[in-house]
C-alpha cells in the first residue's frame, strides 16, 4: 500500500530546500573586506601623551641667563666718539618675549641700519644680522668673553672681493653704566686690526 504524505511534512521539507538554496548563494566576504571591518587600532593613552608633549613648546623658551647675557645692551642710547662728538643714536629693544633684540641705528651723518641679535643654545652662541641702508650685510656670532660681548664674522672686503676680512665687534657694560662698542677689522686673521668704530653710549634722558 504506498505511503501517504501528509502536507504538513510536504510544506517543511519546501521550507527546508529554500532556506539551503538562501544560504548557499550568499556571497562570502573577501580578505580585503574582512580587513576594512577590523577595527582600527588606536594609540595608546601614554602614546598620546608623550605625542603632546613632544610637540608643545616650552612656557618661556628664553628665560634662560644665557638668553639675556646680552640685555645689557637694551635701551634707548645716544652715542658718541672717544672725542665726545655725537656718532648717533641707537634705540635697543627686544621683541617675541625678550628673545631676540633689535638694534635702530641712526648716524649722525645719515647713516642707517639695524641687526637682530639672538642666543642660538641648540649651538651655544649668539647670533646677530646686520643689514643697513647701503645694502651692507655682515653676519657675526660668539658669545661673552669675560663681561664683554664679543662676536667675529668673516666677510670679503668692499674694496677687494678677493680679500677674506676678519670683523670684530666688542660690546663692553662700562662701571658708569654707558656701554663702548668697538669695531675693528683684519686682513690677516687678528695679527693686525684697524678699528672701524668706537662709540660710547649713554641713556638718553626720560
Amino acid at each position: 500500500m504506498p505511503l501517504r504524505r501528509s502536507p504538513l511534512v510536504t510544506i517543511v521539507a519546501v521550507a527546508t530546500l529554500a532556506t539551503c538554496t538562501l544560504l548557499s548563494t550568499q556571497p562570502t566576504a573577501s580578505a580585503s573586506q574582512e580587513e576594512t571591518m577590523q577595527p582600527t587600532e588606536q594609540p595608546a593613552p601614554s602614546e598620546q601623551a608623550a605625542d603632546s608633549a613632544e610637540e608643545k613648546p616650552p612656557a618661556d623658551p628664553c628665560a634662560s641667563p644665557e638668553h639675556h647675557q646680552f640685555d645689557f645692551w637694551i635701551g634707548n642710547w645716544e652715542v658718541r666718539d672717544p672725542d665726545g662728538k655725537p656718532a648717533g643714536t641707537n634705540d635697543v629693544t627686544t621683541l617675541y618675549g625678550g628673545c631676540i633684540l633689535q638694534e635702530h641705528w641712526q648716524g649722525a651723518k645719515g647713516s642707517v641700519g639695524t641687526s637682530f641679535n639672538l642666543y642660538d643654545a641648540p649651538r651655544g652662541v649668539w647670533h646677530q644680522t646686520w643689514v643697513d641702508g647701503e645694502a651692507g650685510l655682515l653676519v657675526l656670532e660668539g658669545g661673552l668673553e669675560g663681561k664683554d660681548m664679543v662676536l667675529r664674522g668673516h666677510r670679503p672686503s668692499h674694496q677687494d672681493p678677493s680679500v677674506e676680512v676678519l670683523h670684530e665687534i666688542r660690546w663692553t657694560p662700562l662701571a658708569d653704566g654707558r656701554v663702548r662698542q668697538h669695531w675693528q677689522v683684519s686682513k690677516d686673521e687678528g695679527a693686525t686690526w684697524t678699528t672701524v668704530f668706537d662709540g660710547y653710549y649713554s641713556r638718553k634722558s626720560p
